[in-house]
């Protein structure tokens, strides 16, 4: 017997186990990190903290979930500091995708903006269309709060001011106001000023209970509101953790997660604060 290579076959084998024992210990105790920049009524709902846990345990990763409005979203996109992102401003996404610091981009969920403002309506824009309750608000010099983020939901506000015929407000108005915040945060705002605001169905349903606010212009075809998860293209960014981003990416799209969208909000508001992108299935 050759105890020589034996000695040597078993330093080799102890040495790898060193190597894999710790190794081990460490994907299992020390999870991957997901860098998630996300539009603010994905979290401000909680849809968020309904699909995530499942991916995190799933994979075996930590989502890092940074709620800011769809333009700061788009610009951590833009520099590597986020891996994946989730936006609803059409115009802006299309431009970081042309530029190429998008890698995949894939429609998700979609909901509607609302016009909401005091319950005696004084402004009388209950039952209007967008356009006309907006050309409205700014005849009348209406008091409106605008989030002023670069958010989708600000972008889709000076969208409607330029559909309405009117002029862009500005902070020099007096009845016009930015928060520079979030929508859950500027509805509160628009609450205490008794003024209007734009806001997405989702998250006013969710904040409703605390808002002394009415619903006045709803499901008008000119507010519907498109939200898409985007990955970042790592050969801008190569340190960006692709696969993972991709991996969500998918998750978001799979059946189970859709149609946990289609009935988030349903029991507790008689109609879904999210409405799904359901992907076809393929003929067989």
């Amino acid at each position: 017997m050759n105890y020589k290579n034996i000695t040597r076959t078993s330093v080799i084998v102890f040495a790898i186990m060193l190597v894999l024992i710790p190794m081990s210990g460490i994907t299992a105790s020390n999870p991957q990190v997901l860098r998630l920049a996300t539009t603010t009524s994905m979290q401000d709902t909680g849809l968020l903290n309904q699909v995530i846990p499942a991916f995190e345990k799933e994979h075996n990763v930590k989502v890092n979930v940074i709620p800011v409005g769809s333009g700061e979203a788009l610009r951590m996109g833009a520099k590597g500091d986020v891996d994946v992102l989730i936006a609803h401003s059409p115009k802006e996404e299309r431009t970081f995708m042309d530029e190429g610091y998008g890698k995949d981009t894939k429609q998700i969920a979609h909901n509607y903006f609302v016009i909401v403002g005091p319950k005696n309506d004084p402004a009388g824009i209950k039952g209007m269309s967008a356009a006309k309750a907006f050309e409205k608000l700014a005849r009348s010099n209406s008091e409106f709060v605008s989030r002023g983020d670069r958010s989708g939901t600000h972008m889709k506000e000076m969208e409607m001011w330029d559909q309405s015929g009117a002029t862009r407000p500005s902070t020099l108005s007096a009845w016009y106001m930015e928060t520079g915040k979030g929508m859950a945060d500027t509805l509160r705002k628009a609450s205490d000023e008794q003024a209007y605001t734009l806001t997405d169905i989702g998250t006013f349903l969710n904040e409703r209970k605390n808002l002394n606010l009415g619903l006045l212009v709803d499901a008008d075809k000119t507010l519907e509101n498109k939200y898409d998860i985007i990955t970042v293209n790592p050969a801008k960014h190569p340190d960006v953790n692709y696969d993972m981003a991709k991996t969500f990416m998918d998750y978001m799209a799979s059946p189970e997660v859709q149609q946990k969208i289609g009935e988030f909000g349903k029991k507790e508001y008689g109609r879904p604060l999210f409405y799904p992108e359901l992907v076809a299935v393929p003929a067989m």
